[in-house]
């Protein structure tokens, strides 16, 4: 546990916080609130084409979505069939299930340095990580815009600036109508579980971001935003892309 702790000390969590430090001693204006934002939008632009691969799978998932239903009802009292025909399907259109996670898997570290990154670096001794060519600011000035401040707790606005852009995010990414809802008079399971999250979601992301400091408030915003726009980029393509 001890070399986890040190592999991601040293792999996300000290180069992220020497990275926004950077963008605060660079930037104009002094203000930390606009370093993280650009940090958040550097770590979307270098991650794109992998989010883009994997809003593309989800995409051909949905589109492809009434034929995996007839498979697995079609095989429905077989259960090994149904997996192997399901996954054969699968390979024919050349796509994997698996593919929207990888983009959140390799991210998730990152995610966690940045909370711990922006939870601690306003405590004494939090910059005594830095690498030698970053030079310490005297004071980090925890006030953004001169409205936000980036440590406080309880901010309703950002809490529900954050719900409102997940739930806009989920929604883009819900089945389109004309999909199969129900089996066999039913209500599909996995169509339930889409539409608790479409409003579980917003709300348990509203209520986090009123719970922790501003600045992870801001930082989820932004991701949000960005991700909103790329699912609007890549569902916005001719079809005829989706598979390249």
């Amino acid at each position: 546990m001890e070399f986890i702790g040190l592999l991601f000390q040293e792999v996300f969590y000290r180069p992220f916080l020497n990275l926004l430090i950077w963008l605060y001693n660079v930037l104009p204006g002094g203000d930390f609130g606009v370093a993280i934002v650009v940090l958040t939008l550097l770590i979307k632009l270098v991650f794109y084409p992998l989010n883009a691969k994997s809003i593309k799978a989800q995409k051909i998932l949905q589109e492809l979505a009434p034929q995996i239903k007839e498979i697995q009802e079609k095989h429905k009292k077989d259960k090994q069939r149904q997996a192997q025909e399901t996954m054969a399907f699968y390979k024919q259109n050349k796509i994997s299930p698996f593919a929207g996670m990888l983009p959140l898997l390799i991210q998730l570290p990152i995610l966690f340095a940045l909370f711990k990154i922006i939870t601690n670096v306003f405590n004494d001794g939090a910059l005594a990580m830095l690498y030698p060519f970053v030079g310490a600011p005297s004071v980090i000035n925890h006030v953004s815009l001169g409205i936000i401040n980036l440590t406080a707790t309880n901010n309703i606005v950002l809490g529900v600036i954050a719900g409102v852009l997940t739930f806009w995010q989920i929604k883009m990414i819900q089945p389109p109508k004309g999909v199969p809802q129900k089996t066999q008079g039913k209500p599909d399971f996995q169509s339930v579980m889409q539409k608790q999250m479409l409003f579980m979601m917003p709300l348990m992301t509203a209520f986090f971001s009123t719970k922790f400091a501003a600045g992870l408030a801001l930082y989820w915003i932004f991701t949000t935003a960005g991700m909103i726009v790329q699912q609007y980029i890549v569902y916005k393509s001719p079809p005829k892309n989706l598979k390249s």
